[in-house]
């Protein structure tokens, strides 16, 4: 049978988006940008201002096991070099957790960056193939993402909800990813407009 429409958790502060401009060369085994320098980085940039803002239960969600990887890799590296940040992982009081969404079924942390991971070609045309998320458990994988989070979320990505709607796969998967970046960017339009004191609201998206 079909899931029930879950709304996307009403955590303490509202979850945050960041897009970067990711770019990489095709992988010619997988036909896809699953992981971009320029998004690595972004994660590690909120890593280390969580671990400044005294998060005490921090962890990465990706979407593609090229992306965890990389982003695992380049946090050892900065770690080696940079005993602030490496001091922060170590005062954390549950180990920070760099996984897929598949492997995070039954995990929680306080704070989650959750990173799609997937980019554009070093032309600019957006990756059309987003890896499980476009499979048969692709709605369940946004699903679990969206609810790992305890207190607060911030969702980074090379991808517009514009790009993810024209992506091949299964519908449900691509549809879900597609909704929670839509809103997430609408809530993030909106804090910006609530700065210059004008009002606005985001509709709730469900998760199917």
């Amino acid at each position: 049978g079909g899931l029930t429409p879950t709304p996307v958790p009403v955590l303490p502060r509202p979850p945050g988006l960041v897009l970067v401009d990711g770019r990489a060369a095709l992988d010619e085994r997988t036909g896809t940008v699953a992981t971009t320098p320029a998004e690595v980085e972004a994660v590690l940039t909120q890593v280390r201002d969580r671990l400044r803002r005294g998060a005490r239960s921090l962890g990465v969600l990706t979407f593609s096991d090229a992306h965890a990887a990389a982003v695992t890799t380049a946090l050892a590296t900065a770690a080696a070099g940079d005993a602030e940040l490496a001091a922060g992982l170590d005062a954390l009081a549950e180990p920070l957790l760099v996984r897929t969404a598949r492997r995070w079924q039954g995990e929680g942390r306080d704070e989650v960056v959750v990173s799609l991971g997937y980019g554009r070609t070093p032309q600019g045309r957006p990756t059309t193939r987003l890896g499980e998320v476009g499979g048969p458990v692709g709605d369940r994988l946004v699903r679990l993402a969206a609810t790992r989070a305890r207190r607060w979320a911030v969702w980074v990505s090379a991808l517009s909800a514009k790009d993810v709607a024209s992506a091949e796969g299964e519908r449900a998967g691509i549809e879900a990813l597609r909704g929670v970046l839509d809103e997430l960017a609408g809530r993030t339009a909106c804090a910006k407009l609530a700065e210059m004191g004008i009002r606005c609201s985001v509709d709730a998206v469900s998760l199917a």
